[in-house]
């Protein structure tokens, strides 16, 4: 019970010193306490999966399950980076490199199906 507590009193109290203390506004460290919030959100979420698959399914499957969840929210989120990033030269350069992080993530983490 005190866990989630002083978890979140920690993640308040280091806020809050990184406001008083820099003299940045809100908008400039916002971005990196929700960045924070995501990962440990999704890293509840990968837990809770795993806890849950783990009685049931064979680790190796629980693992490859996770790596493909991570992939199927990643590789949109990449596309629309390199989308964003590379507009003038979108068209081989993008296809290529979404080419290339399908081959790589098949090849290293979902060969051992």
């Amino acid at each position: 019970m005190w866990r989630p507590t002083l978890t979140l009193l920690s993640f308040l109290l280091s806020f809050a010193s990184d406001y008083l203390v820099s003299n940045r506004s809100v908008s400039i460290i916002v971005p990196g306490y929700g960045a924070l919030v995501l990962h440990g959100m999704s890293t509840y979420a990968l837990e809770h999966l795993r806890g849950v698959l783990a009685p049931t399914v064979n680790p190796t499957l629980t693992t490859a399950a996770s790596t493909l969840g991570a992939a199927l929210i990643g590789l949109p989120l990449y596309a629309f980076r390199q989308a964003i990033v590379c507009t003038s030269h979108l068209g081989l350069s993008f296809q290529h490199h979404s080419t290339v992080l399908y081959r790589w993530i098949f090849r290293q983490h979902l060969s051992f199906l």
